[in-house]
């Protein structure tokens, strides 16, 4: 649903979803602030704010998404490198 409504432009719903997305995986699946699902989430959210030219809202999620990233997969994988050039050019 996310998706559609990313594409219809429709960002306020976009980021419903994912928040509602985040909490749930932080307390259903108890997968906790360490989890990539978690990192992936803050990182969908970082996309969406970005789209909507919320630069300051965009990195704090990118800064989140990449603790996680490089807590868990290191500062060589791909997805903390990806979030660290992105947080470096905002």
């Amino acid at each position: 649903m996310a998706n559609i409504y990313q594409e219809q432009g429709h960002y306020d719903q976009v980021l419903e979803i994912y928040k509602s997305v985040l909490e749930l995986m932080i307390k259903i699946r108890e997968c906790g602030q360490d989890s990539p699902d978690v990192a992936v989430s803050f990182n969908n959210l970082a996309a969406v704010y970005l789209r909507q030219g919320n630069h300051v809202q965009a990195k704090e999620m990118a800064t989140m998404a990449y603790d996680i990233f490089l807590k868990v997969l290191g500062p060589d994988h791909p997805n903390s490198l990806a979030l660290q050039a992105f947080i470096d050019e905002q």
